[in-house]
């Protein structure tokens, strides 16, 4: 639990740690005026049983004799009249300030949750690409939206809720004692022997159901996830049985786990709620075996009884406390080393619609000696070198597994080489990788579309007040899409599904055409671009393309020879290496591999 804590206690800035600071006074606060109302009824009740007690109370004759020498109570009744007003007001306003503070409290808790998910998130979307595809989607969506919430609610509120409950029962402790020691130690024996084993009993079977909680939750996520992203598959196949029963082994794992957590949970209320009657019927017997007068037992048990009523649901709540921090360390043990990562990272979200790094231009591209494997020893590319200059076109063709799409990637950024340079207009990737990036449109094989308009997906990522209408309208008509966005009632207003299920293949591909020319970007990175385009589609599309010659600079991957003709350089690469480049008439000309692959 400790070290659980020292993780999260990194995880708070300055600011955090001051509000927490501030809540462990509010908490002190509202602990003494729990013990304090409880306090009050002592006296109250007292001089209810026997109104000549209070002439021998400490403090309460003296204040009787200055209410009534001032004149505002004319005798006992009237002082029990007016003690009973200021009692109600009295626990009217404590109950106020104990609503304030939990407001506080859980404001606080929900704010720190609204930051730890974005910054974890964020974290994810700042890791490299070659760390981003070691992760599994469903880990994490499991653990942005589940498990951050899961410290707050299983681990932050029970903490507090511990501190808070602890207070309580020493301040009511420290009151018990002052009245009968004796009978308060037998009463707190009995109940902190059974609070340390309900606790030690179930602790090391609730951090385990934690861990499986864990581990299910993500199962189950990816469950959903495959079976949804293989819809036609599935339903092709008749596997939904398959998708189904996966997920249903997962939940049913961590229903087994929630059902001993709520359990537990639950029992302590019942052992605590048999000991204190115990507690209280063998206190009287003992207190009746001693000769106490009947109205001191009445007032002594009654007291007891007010404490037993409070002190019942404070155990409870420091033992399901207990239990939900030693079930949290299962559930956190594998994502509080990525919060911890998140919270400590330097940067920041920085939201630029404008997106453009206009002091940025591009020169030259050049790749020095460059090696790369995914696996130890088994290399994907091998001494590659290269220099691509401004506006210059620039074709790679090799059959698939030749390293083309790595070597792209590697290009843009995304991956690392394990050796080798790679430079931008003479400076180290790594040096000017934002301006890089921000003035690359890239067309991916596989375009991902979210569940927005036509525009949102073309902008991507821009918000709608600053979405320039003209250039998608301009952009759309390069990509071939202006015709059928003109026929559809809501233009570029249509919304287009989730991944753009109600568009075809070939127009989700021009949607992604048409957003990588949105930002007028200096260079144009197509892989298999063109993929699944009819050939009258293609044809017009790279009529377009071609006219961009010598304005940008042209980066294409593609099977079909067609697409990449035209380029000023051909690229032929086989078993990760440049094996021959050239134009197209001379790769033609010269090489017979390349003639086979023309064939082929």
């Amino acid at each position: 639990m400790y070290s659980l804590y020292l993780k999260f206690s990194q995880t708070l800035n300055k600011k955090d740690k001051l509000s927490i600071l501030l809540m462990m006074l509010l908490i002190f606060m509202s602990s003494c005026l729990e013990v304090l109302g409880i306090g009050i009824i002592l006296p109250y009740l007292a001089i209810l049983l026997d109104t000549e007690k209070i002439l021998t109370l400490p403090f309460m004759s003296e204040i009787y004799s200055t209410l009534k020498d001032s004149g505002l109570v004319n005798g006992i009744t009237h002082f029990l009249i007016l003690s009973t007003f200021l009692i109600i007001v009295f626990y009217w306003l404590k109950n106020i300030f104990f609503i304030f503070s939990l407001r506080y409290q859980v404001g606080f808790n929900y704010n720190l949750y609204t930051r730890m998910s974005s910054d974890l998130l964020h974290y994810y979307l700042n890791e490299s690409y070659l760390q981003h595809i070691n992760r599994n989607t469903s880990d994490i969506i499991r653990n942005v939206n589940q498990q951050t919430l899961d410290l707050i609610q299983g681990f932050l509120f029970p903490i507090l809720l511990l501190v808070t409950e602890v207070l309580v029962v020493l301040l009511l402790l420290a009151f018990l004692i002052a009245i009968n020691p004796i009978a308060t130690l037998y009463v707190f024996v009995l109940i902190g022997v059974c609070v340390t084993g309900i606790f030690y009993y179930s602790r090391a079977k609730l951090q385990e159901s934690g861990e499986i909680v864990a581990r299910n939750r993500s199962a189950s996520n990816k469950a959903v996830l495959q079976s949804l992203g293989s819809f036609k598959t599935t339903k092709m196949l008749g596997k939904e049985a398959f998708f189904v029963n996966s997920f249903n082994s997962a939940v049913q794992q961590m229903s087994i786990a929630n059902q001993y957590l709520d359990l537990t949970q639950s029992l302590p209320r019942f052992f605590l709620e048999t000991s204190i009657v115990t507690v209280m019927m063998s206190l009287a017997m003992i207190l009746l075996y001693q000769g106490q007068p009947s109205g001191e037992l009445i007032l002594m048990l009654s007291v007891f009884g007010l404490a037993g009523i409070r002190l019942l649901p404070s155990m409870n709540r420091i033992l399901n406390a207990l239990n939900s921090i030693k079930y949290m360390q299962g559930v956190l043990k594998d994502v509080m080393r990525d919060i911890v990562s998140a919270t400590n990272m330097n940067n920041t979200v920085q939201i630029n619609e404008n997106f453009r790094t206009n002091e940025f231009v591009f020169e030259s591209l050049t790749l020095k000696n460059i090696n790369f494997n995914y696996v130890a020893n088994t290399p994907v590319l091998k001494n590659i070198s290269l220099t691509i200059e401004r506006n210059q076109s620039i074709g790679f063709v090799g059959h698939s597994g030749s390293g083309k799409s790595t070597l792209i990637d590697i290009m843009l950024g995304l991956l690392s080489q394990d050796t080798g340079n790679t430079l931008i207009n003479g400076r180290d990737i790594d040096d000017v990788l934002p301006e890089w990036q921000r003035n690359v449109g890239y067309i991916p094989q596989d375009i991902y579309l979210i569940d927005d308009t036509i525009k949102a997906n073309i902008a991507f990522g821009v918000k709608e007040d600053y979405i320039d209408y003209a250039q998608v309208m301009t952009v759309l008509e390069v990509a071939q899409l202006d015709d059928l966005v003109c026929s559809l009632p809501n233009g570029v207003e249509t919304v287009i599904g989730e991944r753009g299920v109600k568009l075809s293949g070939g127009q989700r591909q021009r949607i992604g055409i048409a957003r990588a020319l949105y930002h007028n970007p200096q260079i144009l990175v197509m892989d298999e671009a063109t993929a699944a385009l009819d050939n009258v589609t293609e044809k017009a599309f790279m009529r377009a393309i071609n006219n961009l010659k010598g304005k940008k600079t042209l980066i294409m991957i593609a099977h079909r020879l067609s697409t990449v003709k035209d380029c000023d350089i051909i690229c032929f690469m086989e078993n990760g290496e440049i094996i021959d480049s050239g134009s197209y008439k001379d790769l033609s000309a010269n090489n017979t591999k390349f003639k086979e692959f023309k064939v082929n």
